[in-house]
């Protein structure tokens, strides 16, 4: 099974329908929240320079619709 890390700042927002997926399918996943300290330091390493990022067994997927899309195709 594949391991899953979502990387957001600490509110819902834009990865709120990321984690209710998740939810709705019963899927263990990682939930980092990033503070704005560490945001300064991990921008340049995410993809398009934003949040959320979806981490998952090495690919990195940014942008939430993006993420939405592929999950609901991985989950049908």
């Amino acid at each position: 099974m594949p391991h899953y890390k979502l990387y957001y700042f600490d509110c819902r927002a834009l990865a709120e329908p990321i984690r209710i997926i998740f939810a709705l399918f019963d899927v263990s996943y990682e939930d980092h929240r990033v503070t704005p300290e560490q945001w300064d330091k991990l921008k340049n390493d995410t993809p398009y320079g934003q949040l959320p990022v979806l981490k998952v067994d090495g690919l990195e997927i940014g942008q939430s619709s993006a993420i939405g899309r592929y999950l609901a195709r991985k989950f049908g």
